[in-house]
């Protein structure tokens, strides 16, 4: 078949198109290599290269954020422990619940006394 809807890079455009609703900035950044490609004259990727490459893409980001993180804590550093950017941190850094929990109250698990034994009520 000699549709031009399958020819050249027409598909390889479509695609990006439908991965821009997945994930915008691979479906960019393969849209610019392409273009370049085109530009230059250069042999284009195939279909196949292109969804071989869109889901090593996805395996990499899946696997990256699976990884453990590396983040540090915060010394004061001999400033007293009750300074305003001290106490602002640890404000912010308290999650707060958005959903109900198991017993229909709004409260994190760990504060669930239908959960955790050592604070249910006596009685």
């Amino acid at each position: 078949m000699n549709l031009p809807e399958i020819q050249n890079e027409y598909p390889l455009y479509d695609l990006i198109r439908a991965i821009k609703g997945v994930d915008p900035m691979f479906a960019s950044s393969y849209e610019l290599y392409l273009e370049k490609k085109i530009r230059k004259r250069a042999n284009i990727p195939t279909l196949f290269d292109l969804i071989k490459s869109f889901r090593n893409h996805i395996r990499i980001n899946r696997a990256e954020s699976k990884a453990p993180s590396h983040t540090a804590f915060v010394t004061l550093q001999g400033d007293p422990a009750e300074s305003t950017t001290a106490t602002q941190f640890s404000a912010k850094s308290t999650p707060l619940p958005t959903r109900p929990c198991l017993c229909s109250k709004i409260h994190l698990f760990s504060a669930c006394p239908y959960i955790i034994k050592q604070i249910q009520p006596v009685g």
